[in-house]
């Protein structure tokens, strides 16, 4: 998982990614994972995401990397 100010990615392995918009949503209740408008943020979501685990050489990153060019 990765949060900036306004918005959390949730990486789940195997399963539906999350993705909110912390400020109009700070219930988590809607999930942005397929909403097209929100595309843009979820790729750098994404991407932020993989960054930090290639700083903290997370064990996760080969998977992530491979479940996310699918």
């Amino acid at each position: 998982m990765i949060r900036n100010s306004n918005v959390k990615y949730v990486f789940n392995c195997g399963d539906l990614d999350e993705l909110y918009d912390l400020a109009a949503d700070p219930h988590e209740l809607r999930n942005l994972i397929h909403d097209k408008g929100s595309a843009k943020l979820l790729e750098e979501m994404r991407q932020s995401l993989a960054d930090w685990m290639e700083r903290h050489e997370d064990g996760l990153l080969r998977q992530f990397v491979r479940l996310k060019m699918e």
